[in-house]
């Protein structure tokens, strides 16, 4: 939360992909530290469903909030790999009178992504060398995860470096050579 100024409660929704996410626990973060507050807190994991409630009373203040401060946690378990918008809705912030604030809401957004970068293929062009003679050796690089992925590729011989290329931008689910 953040510009707000004279709040005493607040109330919101948000809606998951159950699939994706399972939510472990919600955790309610006093501003200024006030504990005269009630909470309701349900969490429907079922229909991918949280509803929040928090309405201070008496004896504490009007709670003002002009830089962005947390005022809820929640904790999400992943069940999945996928993508889920977090839905935020049906919110409500509040004078000590009950008159409403205006106010603006983002949703959010949760994506599980893999990073895996695998080498695939190592050929030589021979197998017995000596000294002087030319050896090429192919190395293919696979992304197998689901982000575009820079690396680099290194070959020694015993613990001598004998060369480096760097991969670029390789998108996923391809590889290079």
């Amino acid at each position: 939360m953040e510009n707000m100024i004279d709040f005493y409660g607040y109330e919101f929704n948000l809606a998951y992909d159950t699939s994706v996410i399972t939510v472990l626990g919600v955790i309610i973060i006093p501003p200024d530290n006030d504990t005269n507050f009630e909470t309701i807190i349900m969490a429907d994991d079922t229909l991918g469903e949280i509803k929040v409630n928090v309405t201070y009373h008496s004896p504490a203040e009007p709670k003002t909030i002009m830089s962005p401060k947390t005022i809820a946690t929640i904790y999400f378990q992943v069940e999945n790999f996928g993508v889920t918008a977090l839905d935020l809705h049906d919110t409500k912030i509040v004078k000590q009178t009950g008159e409403g604030i205006s106010h603006e809401v983002e949703d959010g957004f949760f994506a599980t992504l893999t990073r895996d970068v695998a080498i695939v293929y190592i050929e030589t062009s021979t197998n017995a060398t000596y000294p002087g003679r030319i050896v090429n050796i192919t190395v293919v690089a696979a992304n197998l995860g689901d982000m575009i992925e820079m690396f680099n590729v290194t070959v020694y011989y015993d613990n001598n470096e004998i060369g480096t290329q760097t991969v670029f931008d390789l998108p996923p689910k391809t590889n290079i050579t």
